[in-house]
């Protein structure tokens, strides 16, 4: 069943109150690979202080329990993104609502996807690459690569037709 937009929680602000700070921190450790995990939240906040004209969605739960986070900013003039999804609601439409939220009113948009199933999460499972679901959202896979220590990750771009 496709996800009913009337009846997400969006909250969008350019500031994370500490409460929301703490729950992106979490989801952050616990959706991606532990080869970027942040080591404490001040590393992240640190990360996230350094991105010019940063702006943060969260979707929340009926509790008000973050159950996704995004946030754009922009960086060699391009709007960027980067988003994070609980796995609990995975399959539930709300990347697609997020991807349909950011595109609007936007040219193009950028970002770095991790483009290999060889990563693993902090509780062991495998993280699965969301490339596929990027191309599917119309974005194209460039040839600009990003090659850290132990990550790997391809630019993907969206461009309004």
């Amino acid at each position: 069943m496709p996800l009913d937009v009337n009846e997400v929680n969006l909250l969008e602000t350019s500031l994370l109150s500490p409460e929301f700070k703490q729950q992106v921190f979490e989801l952050w450790n616990h959706e991606y690979p532990v080869d970027i995990k942040q080591g404490t939240l001040e590393d992240m906040l640190h990360y996230m202080d350094g991105l010019e004209g940063l702006r943060h969605g969260l979707i929340l739960d009926d509790t008000g329990r973050c159950q996704a986070w995004f946030a754009t900013y922009l960086k060699d003039g391009e709007h960027r993104f980067i988003i994070v999804v609980s796995s609990a609601v995975h399959g539930k439409g709300y990347g697609s609502f997020i991807m349909e939220h950011l595109k609007k009113g936007l040219d193009s948009l950028y970002g770095w996807v991790i483009d290999e199933d060889r990563y693993k999460k902090e509780n062991g499972q495998t993280y699965r690459s969301p490339l596929e679901f990027y191309i599917k959202q119309g974005f194209e896979v460039l040839e600009e690569r990003l090659e850290r220590q132990l990550i790997s990750a391809v630019k993907v771009k969206w461009e309004r037709s």
